[in-house]
């Protein structure tokens, strides 16, 4: 698992740069943070494991187990263990976008075909039968191909119930925080105000934990999201469930 995230960096970096794709894209760093002494025990152990078993792979990750120290370069308050690696931050939504213009311009240049049908709900598959052809039956008529990709993330196991052991939702918080300009006559003349590029997990349990990434295009945003502890006392208010329709 460790060593196929780790590839995605590098492939993300080399498509986009090959194809031009304007998707906000850049390499920053992230801190694994664990704010007690039992998820320091807990992080400290799994970062041994991960080195046991992925040398190479985790000679790229930097543990800190000073807590003044870890403190001074993650810029938060009270860690007790971390560590810091290469990660990359994406607009998902610019990616995709990207991705499916480069597709249109491919096929328009004679290489292969690409048929985008929007607005089309899909409402039923036939697995392969004597053809080894999936049929897919939509509001404008079936379609026949050898394979079919379902791409319907947390709401996957309750449009095919084959999955619900597999796949399952989880809802969660999360929020954008719009960052505001920076006021000089606010800023004392001997400070230098430091960028905020690096995004955090920071973890107080095993199912308690935070997220902050920090966007750094404009708008500029950071998005903070988990919270788990506030709704802890309903998990059926996250677990399984996949209607985001209403607010938590």
């Amino acid at each position: 698992m460790l060593k196929a995230e780790s590839s995605h960096l590098d492939l993300y970096k080399a498509l986009l740069e090959r194809e031009k794709i304007p998707c906000d894209f850049h390499v920053t760093t992230a801190f694994d943070l664990c704010m007690t002494e039992h998820m320091a025990t807990t992080g400290r152990n799994a970062f041994r494991a991960r080195q046991a078993d992925w040398p190479n792979d985790t000679k790229a990750f930097m543990e800190i187990d000073d807590p003044e120290h870890l403190e001074r370069l993650s810029q938060v308050k009270g860690p007790k263990w971390g560590c810091a690696y290469k990660v990359g931050s994406v607009h998902p939504y610019k990616l995709v976008n990207g991705i499916i213009h480069r597709c249109f311009a491919m096929a328009k240049g004679g290489h292969g075909t690409f048929n985008l049908q929007t607005h089309t709900p899909v409402l039923s598959l036939q697995e392969p039968s004597a053809s080894a052809l999936w049929t897919v039956k939509t509001e404008r008529g079936e379609l026949s191909a050898p394979t079919v990709v379902i791409c319907t993330n947390g709401y996957t196991s309750q449009l095919l119930p084959e999955f619900t052991n597999k796949i399952i939702p989880l809802r969660g918080s999360c929020s954008a925080l719009a960052i505001p300009p920076v006021q000089p006559a606010t800023t004392p003349s001997n400070e230098v105000m430091r960028p905020l590029f690096t995004t955090y997990s920071i973890k107080f349990s095993e199912h308690d934990y935070d997220y902050m990434i920090s966007r750094q295009e404009y708008p500029k945003h950071i998005v903070v999201g988990g919270a788990e502890s506030a709704h802890a006392h309903d998990p059926l208010l996250t677990y399984g469930n996949s209607d985001d329709s209403t607010q938590m």
